[in-house]
């Protein structure tokens, strides 16, 4: 199965790993830091009205990994419906362009 390319793969798995090693090593770089002078002890990293925004923000991210199908059947529907309405709009006698079973009568 991957008897072609796997030096590619190889590659590119070998810089993703030195480019998360990197992105680590800078981050922890930054994030350790002593604060500056001008950083007073009593500051907070959020605030209240920051965290009015953030909180329901990460709640619906974490609802829609739980449940991605609350919107997606919503917006789209079933498969056979789009591709249904696909086959209506093409023009006459232009054909399904390709799909299999959307061809227009």
């Amino acid at each position: 199965m991957f008897r072609q390319g796997w030096f590619y793969a190889v590659v590119g798995a070998v810089a993703i790993l030195l480019a998360a090693m990197y992105v680590l090593r800078m981050i922890s770089a930054v994030l350790h830091e002593k604060p500056g002078p001008s950083v007073s002890e009593s500051a907070l990293d959020l605030r209240a009205g920051e965290l009015a925004i953030l909180i329901p923000l990460v709640g619906i991210l974490l609802f829609l990994s739980a449940w991605p199908a609350a919107i997606s059947d919503r917006v789209f529907g079933d498969a056979k419906s789009a591709t249904a309405y696909i086959a209506r709009q093409a023009a006459p006698g232009v054909g399904s362009g390709g799909l299999v079973g959307t061809e227009t009568k």
